[in-house]
């Protein structure tokens, strides 16, 4: 192979991965139960996890998309709501748009951690294990 199709390539290469953003969810968060209010006549039992504790690990279980400040709670629908890696497709958003957020969701608790999307991200697709990646518009 010559010295020109090498030097394509690898542009080619780059230029590719430069289109493209990924980002991982926390794989797992500590979260402690507790009680707010006592009731009359009933006494607390926390029943404690399997090292004797009461914190419990959530581990991420899937990714959402809100359209703004996730306190909002816009949610955006997928493109694709009953397929297994749900996707998201976006147009380019004139100056002074509210940023995208994902959220990761976790197993047994309504705890999220969210994130503002970059403004260019043009499609993304949820992978199983808290995965976000996103194709993004071109400059």
């Amino acid at each position: 192979m010559n010295r020109l199709a090498v030097a394509f390539m690898t542009t080619f290469a780059f230029a590719t991965c430069a289109e493209a953003l990924e980002i991982r969810c926390p794989e797992k968060i500590l979260t402690t139960q507790r009680l707010d209010k006592q009731e009359a006549g009933w006494q607390e039992f926390v029943r404690p996890n399997g090292d004797g504790g009461v914190d419990a690990y959530a581990y991420v279980s899937g990714i959402s998309i809100y359209s703004d400040d996730p306190k909002l709670l816009q949610e955006l629908k997928p493109d694709n709501e009953t397929a297994r890696d749900p996707s998201w497709s976006f147009i380019k958003p004139p100056p002074g748009t509210p940023p995208l957020h994902m959220a990761c969701y976790y197993s047994q608790t309504r705890i999220e951690f969210v994130r503002a999307l970059p403004a260019n991200v043009k499609k993304c697709t949820a992978k199983r294990g808290g995965v976000l990646q996103c194709d993004v518009f071109k400059p």
